[in-house]
């Protein structure tokens, strides 16, 4: 949960809207190993 939140604290409010909408979705990202970089581009092209 502590990358979760270190993740969502460098996105915008309308990735971080996201990101808390499917936060089930991140967070196996997360538990699969992806890196943070792939997560967070994956989060803005999602949030468009």
């Amino acid at each position: 949960m502590a990358i979760f939140m270190n993740i969502v604290a460098q996105l915008s409010v309308r990735a971080a809207a996201w990101a808390y909408a499917n936060k089930g979705k991140v967070l196996a990202w997360i538990r699969d190993g992806l890196g943070i970089d792939w997560i967070i581009k994956k989060i803005y092209e999602s949030a468009q």
